[in-house]
């Protein structure tokens, strides 16, 4: 077998030496451990793309500034953002919704308003 057989074999197959093999990583199959602000040692683990599509989405229709908006307009929002079709590859949205914004929260980019602890923010901002 020629060298260039063998690269395309590996590339195509992910074959190694001795009868093992693997899958390389593909974009599609990178995930994300998603967590909660409450502290809670539950987290979530979600496809990477699905969290960057709904974060882009969850940033592009929630304001700047100290405005915000209640979480289920932002709901209803991000998912008029997805036809029907990346709504039906993503999945439940409004649980992939609020799983990513929970995350945004934990890693500061989103806070909640007026601060509560409850499940769900009833309003989320931009963080300062």
């Amino acid at each position: 077998m020629t060298r260039i057989a063998v690269v395309v074999l590996f590339l195509t197959f992910g074959v190694i030496s001795g009868g093992c093999s693997t899958q390389p990583a593909k974009t599609f199959d990178v995930t994300i451990e998603c967590r909660s602000p409450n502290g809670k040692r539950d987290t979530k683990v979600l496809k990477r793309w699905k969290y960057d599509k709904l974060r882009e989405a969850i940033l592009k229709v929630l304001p700047d500034g100290e405005t915000g908006m209640a979480f289920p307009e932002l709901k209803e929002k991000v998912i008029a953002e997805f036809t029907q079709e990346d709504q039906m590859s993503i999945g439940k949205m409004s649980w992939y919704i609020e799983t990513v914004t929970l995350e945004m929260e934990t890693s500061g980019e989103l806070e909640r308003f007026p601060e509560t602890t409850a499940p769900l923010p009833p309003n989320v901002r931009r963080a300062k």
